[in-house]
């Protein structure tokens, strides 16, 4: 992006590039794509100045000039503030119900509220692939909690499968999988999709060894 060239000029220069030489016809595609973009109130702004939200939506706007049934967003959301982020998810929702849309992201939230179908990839391998609704249902009642002093953590992990722990008021709260209840001191847990990514990744590693951190990528929009 240009930064001392406004978001209209910008885009009807890469309207030209993509083949949209009649004027007319690209003065409407343009002004369709920053409308859908939410930009239009500010297409005479100059690029350097906008927000990183608002530059990848015009982004998403110069992509949308050559009509593509595939878009690919990789960690679209990282970086926005709250407010960018809802209106940048909420685009690509609506993007969604015209063309496939891959979100790549490690954030579980812009998946569970957008996506369709996900998969769990590690190293080009899928490790999980299914709805995200599903997938969690899938861990009712194997998702156990317990909150443990952090000296105590060694040996809840010598004998239970932890598949994750967080700090909490100085405690430490873990999240065990087990098919039954752990024993004395555990609480049975409503599981979400982070706890789904980490099942996956616990049994990754039980299976064969060594710490993984694979991609949670996810589809928008397609079936199967």
């Amino acid at each position: 992006m240009y930064p001392k060239v406004s978001a209209e000029s910008l885009l009807d220069h890469f309207a030209v590039l993509k083949g949209i030489t009649e004027r007319r016809a690209r003065t409407e595609v343009v002004e369709a794509l920053l409308r859908k973009t939410n930009l239009w109130d500010v297409r005479k702004q100059k690029l350097g100045g906008y927000s990183g939200g608002m530059r990848q939506r015009f982004g998403v706007a110069v992509a949308l000039l050559g009509s593509p049934k595939l878009m690919i967003v990789d960690e679209p959301t990282a970086g926005l503030d709250p407010a960018e982020r809802v209106r940048f998810l909420n685009l690509l929702s609506e993007l969604g119900e015209n063309s496939v849309v891959l979100l790549s992201t490690h954030i579980v939230d812009d998946v569970s509220e957008l996506c369709t179908r996900m998969a769990i990839i590690d190293k080009g391998e899928i490790l999980l692939e299914a709805e995200p609704a599903r997938a969690v249902e899938e861990l009712q009642g194997r998702i156990w909690r317990s909150v443990i002093s952090a000296e105590a953590l060694p040996e809840l992990e010598r004998e239970h499968a932890v598949i994750s722990t967080k700090l909490y008021a100085g405690r430490t709260v873990a999240h065990v999988y087990c098919d039954s209840t752990p024993g004395p001191g555990f609480e049975p847990a409503k599981p979400d999709l982070e706890d789904v990514y980490f099942s996956v990744i616990r049994l990754r590693t039980t299976r064969f060894g060594g710490q993984v951190a694979p991609a949670l990528s996810a589809r928008k929009g397609v079936e199967g």
